[in-house]
């Protein structure tokens, strides 16, 4: 068989000579999502300051990068397509194995983490699809009023996101509206949900970051919240003085 194409297949091993369906260990998949202009970012930032969170830039591995992947399976239900070389089981194994190896590579920047945390706010409108493939995976959901989301995507429209960002308040507004509710949606069909309040997090940091800690089974004093709350100030975060890259994969600015 092609090399290229064994990579994909159940039982082949990765190039260090581990299996594919072994790389993430028992670590925790844990996808944060969230209306843009959210603080998703922010949040990355703090759980990225623990050595047990491995994180990275947004992928966009669901919303972008296995887009295609998703819609070839059963085209219109023709005579054609994938879905008759592959039993659907098969077929989510081959794209288990595709993210599984994103997500691997994730975790390779922090070996210690028992987290892999991936961030990409737009994940949230395909959560029936990272179910899909993995059953096992966690949501993180920040929401934050509205009424500061909107203002803050108006000014990303007229600044440097007028590419992604609605200009409009109505539309600003409907996305806010789509995307909560939508997000919602994951607390029915999944147990590992949680729901955060951004407003709750600036008020009371420290508090809810513990808890959050706690929830993905990581043991924080709130001496280390509090750190972790100066070092990603969101005072600084909105000013540019962090560089949230760098930070959220668990680098320091030089």
């Amino acid at each position: 068989m092609d090399r290229r194409l064994k990579t994909f297949a159940p039982g082949v091993t990765s190039r260090d000579g581990a299996p594919i369906a072994e790389l993430l260990g028992s670590r925790r998949v844990v996808f944060l999502v969230g209306a843009q202009r959210s603080g998703t970012t922010w949040l990355q930032l703090l759980l990225s300051r623990s050595p047990l969170v491995a994180t990275a830039p947004e992928t966009h591995l669901f919303s972008v990068a296995m887009r295609s992947l998703f819609s070839s399976w059963n085209i219109d239900a023709r005579p054609t397509g994938l879905h008759h070389l592959f039993a659907e089981s098969e077929y989510r194994d081959v794209l288990r194995h595709v993210a599984t190896w994103v997500l691997a590579k994730v975790a390779d920047r922090k070996p210690s983490a028992t987290v892999i945390l991936e961030k990409t706010p737009d994940h949230i409108l395909f959560w029936r699809d990272i179910l899909s493939v993995f059953p096992e995976a966690h949501f993180i959901h920040i929401i934050r009023d509205p009424r500061a989301v909107v203002a803050s995507m108006l000014a990303v429209a007229h600044s440097w996101g007028p590419r992604w960002a609605p200009g409009e308040i109505f539309a600003a507004t409907d996305r806010w509206t789509a995307f909560v509710a939508v997000g919602r949606q994951i607390k029915s069909a999944t147990p590992r949900y949680y729901e955060i309040a951004y407003e709750e997090l600036v008020a009371s940091g420290s508090h809810h970051l513990e808890r959050l800690f706690k929830w993905l089974c990581i043991d924080v004093s709130p001496g280390e919240c509090e750190r972790y709350l100066q070092d990603c100030h969101i005072d600084r975060l909105q000013e540019g003085e962090l560089d949230g890259m760098e930070i959220a994969i668990g680098q320091r600015r030089r």
